[in-house]
């Protein structure tokens, strides 16, 4: 393994320990001035003052036998030393106001050693007010940033603490040095905001009369409605009627005629067509007109149930809960022969977002009621792998396998393997390519594992292989941009294959997600702000929402600090100007003073 990609952990020291170092570091500095002095110059030193002996731990601290700030910052650091810390913060006060506002480097000094006392006693304010006036002393001090950061997120402060992880990365002179850890934290916070901020657009657009949900591409129904052997479509037209019969049956249906079916059995039968032709919208308009009580469907048990699946894959889950739970409850009244097995292999791995628990309850119920059935069993699998119980999912995909061998089941093995053993996930992936060899899923998936190992020619050949067995499937151009920015680092082929990505699907979140990171890379700002505001508007599910406004509060945060920074740069550099100059009148005034004499 590559030391860039190991994760390094920071731990805390102590607070004697971070005291030691502090102290050390001081006495080190004083002991170090210069003493080359003439030998008439020399001076009788007086003998040192001993430092006072720590007190028991009670009554006020004595003062009265220290006459240095080094006696009373020794005085702290033992009664860090002893946990008196207490004690310890009120020496702390003392030496900050002996050092006064001349000596700044020895003023931080006893700031952040107060702060660290105050962490120890889980005082955060006050360290966060130490750690401030650190920064107040230095303000492109990276490490003062950090210390506020950490502070912050005691305190569950992520968006404080963002701003302060980032101004550190800012200040940072060698920004390859910094820890994997600050990054970890920082793609947290981001995750957290991103989350809250997606609640709030969620609650937005529900209020919101003008939104409408963009409707998500063919490759993401295609997929799903390929997992289970139960799944129908064409077998709900029992007559055999093409398209234009069942439209021409539809447009002229009477409730008066005598016939042997509803206009609900219509729009389900046109449904179920239109849904194998791969016309999701349109099947999906007439599944819910299937479900109108006043159409009166015979076979409303499947009109809810394809009503429930499409609502769950247009991220609208409180509409498909609501069904699932209807038909959980009165299915069996409903349709003549319910598609049990489809209904709890759907439902199971839709409850696994909301709730773990009951979506294992659930498909464990199902494996029971069916145990010979390989949906079931690939459904509980599904489940058990989310919930990250790999050793569960991998013995029910087994079972579903045995039953009936499955792309889905093998893909799920490539996945459970793939965490830990990419060696035995090889094998799953190429028996799911055996029985789909120009899935364009598969195939990135066989991409995604190469690219695990490392073995990035493979990789492109595996995404390539997807680009030409379906070219139209947005998400290999994608992955193609990722290894293009792992191996070559050309943000320019990237971009164009992004762009591609997109012009073949325009609501592609991941194409614009890592579209966002490149331009980042890039530094432009204009392009930033416009693939943010159409990935904003073609997300769809929670978590793809969640990613883009966390991306968006970011870069805003990073903008603002940046601009900081170089205010805070441009200000010392003025400083530093203006006391030259200082010095330089004063010099001058020096040597007209000696002229005049």
């Amino acid at each position: 393994m590559n030391p860039s990609d190991k994760k390094f952990i920071v731990a805390l020291a102590s607070a004697a320990a971070i005291l030691s170092a502090a102290a050390a570091f001081y006495l080190r500095k004083r002991n170090g001035k210069k003493r080359e002095k003439k030998e008439e110059e020399k001076k009788e030193e007086p003998a040192p003052v001993k430092p006072a002996p720590v007190p028991q731990d009670s009554g006020e601290v004595d003062f009265s036998n220290v006459n240095t700030v080094d006696d009373v910052f020794s005085m702290a650091y033992k009664y860090m030393a002893a946990l008196q810390f207490e004690k310890a913060i009120k020496c702390y006060s003392k030496c900050i106001k002996m050092v006064g506002m001349k000596d700044k480097q020895k003023r931080k000094l006893m700031f952040n050693s107060r702060a660290n006392a105050y962490l120890t006693m889980k005082n955060i304010d006050g360290a966060i007010g130490d750690f401030t006036e650190c920064i107040n002393l230095f303000p492109l001090d990276s490490k003062c940033y950090l210390n506020r950061a950490e502070a912050y997120m005691k305190k569950e402060q992520e968006e404080k603490a963002l701003h302060d992880y980032t101004m550190y990365t800012l200040l940072e002179a060698d920004f390859t040095k910094i820890p994997d850890s600050i990054h970890d934290a920082m793609m947290n916070i981001q995750k957290s905001i991103g989350f809250k901020l997606a609640a709030e657009e969620v609650q937005r657009r529900k209020k919101d009369p003008s939104y409408v949900k963009p409707f998500p591409p063919k490759s993401h129904f295609k997929t799903f409605f390929g997992y289970f052997v139960s799944e129908k479509d064409n077998e709900y037209n029992v007559h055999n009627w093409s398209l234009v019969e069942l439209t021409e049956k539809i447009n002229s249906f009477s409730p008066d005629a005598d016939t042997q079916y509803s206009l609900g059995d219509l729009h389900l039968m046109r449904g179920g067509m239109l849904k194998a032709a791969g016309c999701y919208k349109e099947a999906f308009n007439d599944f819910k007109s299937a479900c109108d009580e006043a159409n009166q469907c015979h076979d409303m048990f499947d009109a809810k149930l394809e009503c429930a699946t499409f609502y769950t894959l247009l991220g609208e889950n409180e509409k498909a809960d609501a069904l699932f739970k209807d038909l959980l409850d009165n299915g069996s009244q409903m349709s003549p022969n319910p598609n049990w097995i489809n209904f709890y292999a759907k439902y199971s791995t839709s409850l696994v977002s909301s709730d773990q628990k009951a979506a294992m309850e659930l498909a464990s119920k199902a494996v029971e009621l069916y145990p010979n059935d390989p949906d079931v069993h690939l459904a509980r699998g599904s489940v058990a792998y989310m919930c990250h119980n790999h050793e569960e999912a991998i013995k029910e995909l087994k079972a579903s396998i045995a039953i009936h061998p499955s792309t889905c089941a093998y893909m799920y093995l490539t996945m459970c393997y793939g965490e830990s053993n990419t060696d035995e996930a090889i094998p799953m992936i190429k028996k799911a390519v055996e029985l789909d060899p120009k899935n364009a899923e598969i195939l990135n998936a066989y991409g995604d594992l190469m690219m695990m190992r490392g073995s990035y020619l493979a990789a492109k050949g595996k995404y390539e292989e997807a680009v030409e067995a379906a070219p139209n499937v947005a998400v290999s151009y994608v992955n193609l941009a990722s290894l293009v920015l792992r191996v070559s680092k050309n943000t320019q082929e990237a971009v164009a294959l992004l762009h591609k990505a997109i012009q073949k699907d325009a609501c592609c979140i991941q194409a614009y997600v890592l579209l966002i990171q490149v331009y980042t890379l890039m530094n432009k700002e204009k392009d930033i702000e416009e693939v943010i505001k159409k990935g904003l508007a073609c997300a769809v599910d929670f978590d793809d929402i969640a990613e883009v406004l966390g991306y968006k509060y970011v870069i805003e945060e990073s903008t603002k600090c940046n601009a900081l920074v170089k205010q805070l740069r441009e200000e010392s550099k003025q400083l530093r100007e203006e006391s030259k100059q200082l010095r330089e009148e004063s010099k001058q005034l020096r040597e007209e003073s000696k002229q005049s004499i």
